[in-house]
Formats: C-alpha cells, sequence, structure tokens
C-alpha cells in the first residue's frame, strides 16, 4: 500500500492504519488493543472538540491524528523497544506526527495542563486507561501492570507507580472539570 495515496487527510484512515497493522504482522490481540486505545482517545477529543476547546494555535484538536496515532501505536508491540521501532517504520512512511506520539506514548513524563491540552496527550492517556481491548480507568490499569510485572518476575518500583498514578489521576481530574463529565461517562 502506498501511502502517498491517502485521501484528502494528513494521516491514514482507520482502514489503511489497518491494513497497515496486518500487513505489518500486529497480533489480532494487540490489534483490538489499538482501536480501544484509539477509540478512548478519540472519544475525549471529540468530547473537548464539541465544547468549543482549542489548542494554543486555535486550532481544534487533530482527531484524525489522534486516531491514526492511536490505532497504530502499538504496531510492533511483540519487538523489544517497540515505540521506537514503530515511530522508526512510520517516519521512513512519512508519518512524522504519528510517530512523534507513539515514540513517547511508554515514557510520557507529563501531560499538559488543561489549558494545553493535545494529541499526543490523548493518545497517551488513552493507552493507560485500556487494559487489553476495554476501558478500564486508572486504578484497574496500574493494578494490571503491578500484576504483569510480576507474573513476569519482575517487580514495578512503588514509587514509580504511585508517580504514574498521580500524574494520570490530576490530568483526569482536570479533564473531567472542564468537560463537566467523567471520563467514565465519555470513554465507555
Amino acid at each position: 500500500m502506498s501511502l502517498s495515496i491517502m485521501m484528502n487527510t494528513d494521516h491514514p484512515c482507520r482502514k489503511e492504519c489497518m491494513k497497515i497493522l496486518e500487513e505489518y504482522g500486529t497480533p489480532a490481540h494487540v490489534i483490538a488493543h489499538c482501536r480501544a486505545v484509539a477509540d478512548t482517545a478519540l472519544r475525549l477529543g471529540r468530547a473537548l472538540n464539541d465544547m468549543g476547546y482549542r489548542k494554543p494555535d486555535g486550532k481544534p484538536l487533530d482527531l484524525g491524528l489522534i486516531e491514526a496515532a492511536g490505532l497504530l501505536h502499538d504496531i510492533s508491540r511483540t519487538h523489544e523497544r517497540h515505540w521506537d521501532v514503530a515511530a522508526d517504520m512510520l517516519c521512513e512512511k512519512g508519518l512524522i506526527k504519528e510517530a512523534e506520539i507513539i515514540r513517547t506514548h511508554m515514557h510520557y513524563p507529563r501531560f499538559s495542563d488543561v489549558s494545553d491540552i493535545n494529541e499526543t496527550d490523548l493518545v497517551c492517556l488513552g493507552d493507560r486507561l485500556v487494559i487489553e481491548d476495554k476501558y478500564a480507568g486508572v486504578e484497574k490499569r496500574i493494578e494490571y501492570i503491578i500484576n504483569k510485572e510480576m507474573k513476569k518476575g519482575r517487580s514495578v518500583p512503588r514509587e514509580k507507580l504511585d508517580s504514574v498514578k498521580g500524574e494520570i489521576s490530576r490530568f483526569t481530574k482536570a479533564l473531567e472539570e472542564i468537560l463537566g463529565r467523567d471520563l467514565e461517562d465519555i470513554c465507555r
């Protein structure tokens, strides 16, 4: 598939992303996860755009970018440093903005202030609220990470998890305030 023949958009549509995932050999359960992350991030992006949210440049959130980055974020999850592998591959395909989001999604240091929400915030948040192919929320997602690492015989430093959980909670509470709704109501 030639990505240069995309429709009238800067980003591949859902169908094109699905074809990229399948051509790359991404496992079905990972594709289901990617769909859930994209859908969660898109729901939040739509809710913000619908209430009139604009980024500092005056533009609404780019829903096409959110969808494409969400769908492709774990395309190479079976590889070591899958975020870098995926980002490098997408850069080669000319999907630079998607690659930037994907490169940071595993180690996103801090969500933006609510006055400066961007597409990366929403894709990274979507990934932190979804377990496999279902919206789960922060508490269940953190518990899932702990259990997953324990099964692999690894421990996760409690201090790091508490910091991540606190950052996600801060951002989700701020989002809920501006949206006037619980994220669970929007994302389920």
